[in-house]
């Protein structure tokens, strides 16, 4: 397994553009915050949470801390695309009681409506506000309340395309009900037995069919679904002050020593220093 990209946004905002010439193997990422995702070239295709979207260049993918995500390159074709992180502290000054601006980002069943198309994206500007975002490199104030200004903009033009029309939504693996079922158990059922054995005798199927499928829809292997799933449950419970001496046995941990091996193995850090980087 390749090793995993985890996005700390420091200061509730990060911007990426980044251009890679030959082709590599992408990493999973999972984030703290929430993520735009704008394909710039590049013949990419996206899983999230058991879904495959066959990504065409100027298409946006929305994406939530929830979100198991991981992008696969096929072929050589030069890869280049700008990324937007941030959290909803970014926008402080944005709250009101009576419109959510994250709508487009948390009203959606987990891995469903991720993409806004090419044509939606260019017929409603997003690139160009994209672009402006990307222009607001400076330190002052006026560069940053102008980027957050662009930033509240893009999520109310995207709210706007999400309430008015249904996104066309291109699946490259056709649903797969039973693997659907699997994924929202898992989900459902972090702190319990989930070993192959389990899933197995509950779901009818056998061990290859279910490795073997599960890897072709989503993109993961079982096993790396089930532990990132569990990691993130967990960096979820220590932002809520929960007890990281109990964390591990709420998110399906045999014991304490293989959660801190596989959390600091995800995260680069361990769970007390993450629970450091959360406060402040």
């Amino acid at each position: 397994m390749d090793n995993p990209s985890i996005y700390h946004i420091y200061n509730s905002f990060a911007f990426h553009h980044a251009i890679d010439k030959e082709h590599f193997d992408c990493s999973i990422h999972i984030h703290d915050g929430y993520e735009i995702y704008y394909l710039i070239s590049g013949n990419v295709t996206y899983f999230i949470e058991g879904t495959a979207y066959e990504l065409n260049p100027k298409d946006i993918l929305l994406i939530n801390s929830k979100e198991l995500h991981r992008p696969q390159l096929n072929g050589n074709c030069i890869y280049e695309r700008k990324v937007i992180n941030f959290t909803q502290d970014f926008f402080k000054e944005f709250s009101f009681t009576d419109y959510n601006l994250f709508r487009c980002l948390d009203d959606r069943v987990s891995g469903k409506n991720n993409l806004i198309p090419a044509y939606e994206v260019m017929s409603n500007n997003l690139d160009q506000i994209i672009a402006n975002i990307e222009k607001c490199n400076g330190k002052d104030h006026s560069q940053e309340l102008l980027k957050k200004t662009y930033v509240a903009q893009l999520l109310i033009f995207i709210n706007n395309i999400m309430d008015n029309k249904k996104n066309e939504i291109l699946i490259l693996n056709k649903n797969n009900e039973r693997i659907s079922y699997i994924i929202q158990f898992i989900n459902d059922n972090l702190s319990s037995d989930l070993s192959l054995n389990t899933l197995q005798e509950k779901f009818y199927v056998t061990k290859y069919y279910l490795c073997h499928q599960f890897k072709q829809v989503t993109g993961f292997t079982l096993n790396e679904y089930i532990t990132y799933k569990r990691i993130m449950k967990a960096r979820e419970f220590i932002t809520q002050d929960y007890p990281i001496s109990e964390i591990y046995k709420l998110v399906g941990f045999s014991d304490y020593s293989n959660f801190f091996k596989a959390f600091k193995k995800a995260n680069g850090i361990s769970p007390r220093d993450y629970k450091k980087m959360a406060s402040k």
